[in-house]
Formats: structure tokens, C-alpha cells, sequence
């Protein structure tokens, strides 16, 4: 814990993640890229802000957020109409896909 309150979180080798300000979680520039990293940011605040919160910073993130949300099946609503209008979008397209697979296997036996 800093003396300001907030609290960095590590990955296991060590490497800093994201820093939780108590109204705010960040992830740090180097995690951006880290969906490991990013998941656990998300996960702690699906949990800390009662599983609603809003993504925040460029859009690029936003999008890739929202991915991971699904990829790592996240539990939370998106406080911001545009951002669970997508969330929504892109977990019933992944759905959907899933579906379309299955379908396809089970035809070739």
C-alpha cells in the first residue's frame, strides 16, 4: 500500500499490473497489452464496484476490454449505455459463433 492509499497490484514475477485508488482502478501502460493483466484489473472491479462499473481512456482499450470481459467470461454491466451495448454485441456474436461451430462438427460425424 502507497502512503496515498492505493494499493499495486503485482503479476507473478513481479512486474506492476494496475494500481487500485479506491474510485478507480488503472492499468498501468505496460499492462495494456497483458490480457492476463488486464482481466485481473477487471475482475477486481467487477467485484469492488458491486459488478457495474465504466471503462475509461481510449477506445482502443475500451474495445479491447470489453474482449477480454467475454474471453475470460467476466461477470458485470457496463455502466455506460455504449459500452454494454457493445459488451452485449460482441458476447452474442462469440455466442453465435460458438453455436455455428458446433453445429458444423456435429454434422461431419
Amino acid at each position: 500500500m502507497r502512503r496515498d492509499g492505493s494499493v499495486v497490484y503485482r503479476v507473478d514475477d513481479g512486474r506492476e499490473a494496475f494500481v487500485d485508488f479506491g474510485k478507480r482502478i488503472d492499468v498501468l501502460a505496460k499492462g495494456t497489452n497483458d490480457g492476463a493483466m488486464i482481466a485481473a484489473a477487471l475482475k477486481l472491479a467487477a467485484e469492488k464496484y458491486d459488478g457495474a462499473f465504466e471503462l475509461t481512456v481510449t477506445e482502443e482499450f475500451k474495445r479491447r476490454a470489453i474482449d477480454i470481459m467475454i474471453e475470460y467470461k467476466i461477470e458485470a454491466r457496463l455502466k455506460d449505455a455504449a459500452q454494454e451495448a457493445l459488451r452485449r454485441a460482441r458476447a452474442a456474436g462469440l455466442a453465435r459463433t460458438a453455436r455455428n461451430l458446433k453445429t458444423r462438427q456435429q454434422r461431419r460425424k
